[in-house]
């Protein structure tokens, strides 16, 4: 009997699935990942890619053994490898002792959050183990959202509900910090809502000398700090208020947020109102500061005002001479 990629229910020969109505056809490898249906570690059966970010894919999949469903992550780092003929091993697009230690470092993460397995604010990881020349980590199964998928439905959104998501989202971040522990990769789509409300984090950042070497492709990303660009890379709890800033910034705006690194290539970043989103002026300040940007208004407003200022002054200077 065939079992769905989606909601991994088991159906009778049909073209969709009665539970979610997904096709049964698998859907085509347009971002790399691997096949559906694919077996990985002899027991789980691979189905849809849920989320793909800097750091790999997650997959939804089915426990063969224990019969439930779970998330499996795969390290696949974007830009930095590729597939085999195959459609399965990892290519790295690097030295080969390099993406080996790198694959250690992914595995020894992994094993650090599993002893933290029982944090409410983590989603749980069962196992680690290596296949098809990378590392995968296997994580509880929870029905829910991530930020991102909730700016596809709403954005951007309504500044008193976007308070309330950072509100819940630094409530997260302070138990975290009781933890010992820095996020260091805050984006949309590492922030997850289960269905009972509950915020969980994904994607836990990591710093070596082997990873400076990659950091642009990983953790260098629009919601990274400035000090993501300066080594020796450190993980401290500004890296993470920068980032809330950003994804405040992106859940007002409607905008994704300029990286910090383009803007130092005066690359212009607007503030909020500028683009025709109306917030409260001193929560709009307060975000620009916090992404280093001076006050809300922005260079567009100050050249608006100045433009208005030499209007008047010329009609003025007319007034004189004609009179």
């Amino acid at each position: 009997m065939p079992k769905c990629m989606i909601c991994m229910q088991d159906y009778d020969q049909q073209d969709f699935c009665p539970f979610c109505g997904a096709p049964k056809e698998p859907k085509p490898l347009d971002m790399g990942q691997i096949p559906e249906e694919t077996i990985l570690n002899r027991r789980f059966i691979i189905g849809e890619v849920v989320n793909v970010d800097r750091i790999g894919f997650l997959y939804n999949a089915w426990d063969a053994l224990l019969e439930r469903k779970v998330l499996i992550k795969e390290w696949y780092p974007k830009g930095l490898t590729a597939r085999g003929e195959d459609h399965l091993k990892a290519d790295p697009e690097m030295n080969p002792d390099l993406w080996e230690e790198l694959c250690r470092q992914f595995s020894m993460q992994a094993e650090r959050l599993h002893k933290l397995q029982d944090l409410p604010i983590l989603l749980p990881i069962y196992m680690v183990f290596q296949e098809n020349n990378t590392v995968y980590y296997v994580m509880e199964y929870q029905a829910g959202t991530t930020l991102r998928e909730m700016l596809q439905r709403e954005n951007p959104m309504p500044p008193k509900k976007a308070e309330g998501i950072m509100n819940g989202v630094r409530e997260a971040l302070a138990f975290l910090k009781k933890q010992n522990l820095v996020h260091g990769n805050l984006t949309p789509d590492n922030i997850f809502f289960s269905e009972n409300g509950e915020i969980k984090f994904l994607n836990l950042a990591w710093f070596s000398k082997e990873m400076e070497t990659i950091r642009y492709t990983v953790f260098q990303g629009r919601y990274a700090p400035p000090a993501y660009s300066q080594l020796p890379l450190h993980l401290d709890e500004a890296i993470d208020e920068y980032s809330l800033n950003a994804i405040f910034y992106r859940l007002l705006s409607g905008e994704e947020p300029v990286a910090a690194v383009n803007r130092r290539k005066k690359e212009k970043m607007y503030s909020i109102s500028e683009l025709g989103i109306s917030v409260p002026a001193a929560l709009e300040k307060k975000i620009m500061k916090g992404l280093g940007m001076k006050g809300g208004k922005g260079l567009l407003r100050f050249f608006q005002g100045l433009n208005g200022v030499l209007v008047l002054a010329a009609v003025i200077l007319g007034v004189m001479i004609f009179v």
